[in-house]
């Protein structure tokens, strides 16, 4: 058996800065928890350009969605289970996967409107950040 790379997905991502075009994946994304000013909890992944260090905000979190994507891996968990043992997955198991990842994607756009332009402290840069997401 030959050694074999593997290599992480990426992504093409433009820098709405110095509109410089790099190289997204795995080893270059953030992930800060803060607080915003009326103390909840939210988690932002974030990305900054390798030429100009802009920061590039691209998906937001709070308690409410983490439990929607826990709930979302518990249930791809079991159907993957089940479509081992019966070699396929059923329409109940496959709707109820499309219903949770459709109210997850709704309440982090959700997430996203309600903190678009809020000013938030970034322990990463140690400043007040204007969050303005890059979706």
């Amino acid at each position: 058996m030959a050694n074999e790379t593997l290599t992480q997905p990426s992504i093409l991502a433009c820098c709405e800065g110095c509109q410089n075009h790099f190289e997204v994946n795995g080893k270059v994304i953030l992930s800060c928890n803060l607080k915003s000013e009326d103390g909840e909890a939210i988690t932002l992944v974030c990305y900054d350009c390798p030429k100009c260090s802009r920061r590039h905000y691209v998906q937001i979190d709070n308690e409410h969605t983490k439990k929607l994507l826990h709930e979302l891996k518990v249930h791809l968990a079991r159907a993957a289970r089940a479509s081992k043992r019966d070699n396929f997955v059923s329409k109940k198991q496959s709707d109820k996967a499309k219903k949770i990842r459709e109210r997850l994607k709704n309440e982090r756009f959700a997430l996203m409107a309600k903190y678009q332009g809020s000013k938030l402290y970034d322990p990463i840069t140690l400043k007040e950040v204007e969050v303005r997401f890059s979706v």
